[in-house]
């Protein structure tokens, strides 16, 4: 019987682990045969004949962000409930019935079974993130967050923010014993990510960009303007000159 599982945020390893309990005779052996030594490594297991009947296993499952429907996506293996339904899986989490039956093999939703890990696709929120940052492939759900950034970012999805990825500095980084480098926007007025200023033509808003090392944050300013004329071409140049993603530097020595 599954008991828990962990959402995995696709980056570049999978932390997305189901666990079970281990019952009498083949069980093991076959999984094994199928994980070999990756499985006795995540449960530190020497000798896979010393397996004890009702020990919990953790089984590794490999990330999949695979796109459906051409939309990014976060894979969620779901754990069917006794009496469930695709309808009403569907309901819950805002996929179409059909996206679900054809991603996970069933023909028709009454192929559903209870107690079995299914694949729900969660939409992500798009992000200011550039390729060549080390978090590039972060991948965060709705009602989700993560860290990001040797911890020092936290990143956060929420559907009412126009399905955008929200970035802050985050708080565990202080309360350990990281340092973390400067994440503010230059000639933004000292803006750290995540924070916004009200201009005389609209807003300014420093978001975060990723990152390439342990020192160095990656940012971009992004610029809204209300006000047409004069004041809206300054803040075309101004967004010509901010917008591609700046490196801010600082040493931690």
């Amino acid at each position: 019987m599954f008991e828990i599982v962990i959402l995995d945020f696709c980056l570049r390893w999978s932390r997305f682990f189901i666990c079970k309990k281990s019952p009498p005779n083949s069980f093991f052996l076959e999984i094994a045969s199928r994980l070999s030594n990756l499985l006795l490594g995540v449960n530190h297991i020497e000798n896979a004949n010393l397996i004890k009947i009702g020990q919990q296993l953790r089984i590794p499952l490999p990330c999949s962000c695979d796109p459906v429907d051409g939309q990014r996506v976060v894979h969620y293996a779901h754990v069917v409930a006794e009496g469930s339904s695709v309808e009403e899986i569907a309901w819950k989490f805002g996929v179409p019935e059909q996206t679900l039956l054809d991603l996970n093999g069933l023909a028709n939703a009454i192929d559903l079974m209870a107690d079995t890990a299914f694949d729900v696709p969660l939409e992500a929120c798009t992000s200011k993130i550039s390729n060549g940052s080390l978090d590039a492939s972060l991948l965060v759900p709705n009602g989700s967050y993560a860290f990001t950034a040797n911890n020092c970012v936290q990143c956060s999805c929420d559907s009412v923010n126009n399905w955008t990825l929200q970035c802050q500095p985050s708080k565990i980084a202080a309360l350990g014993d990281s340092t973390c480098p400067l994440m503010q926007c230059p000639g933004a007025d000292n803006l750290t990510i995540g924070s916004t200023t009200v201009t005389n033509c609209g807003s300014e808003t420093c978001s975060y960009a990723g990152y390439t090392s342990q020192n160095t944050i990656l940012t971009t300013l992004d610029l809204k303007s209300t006000c047409p004329g004069t004041c809206s071409l300054l803040a075309f140049f101004k967004r010509l000159t901010f917008s591609p993603p700046i490196c801010f530097e600082r040493s931690l020595s």
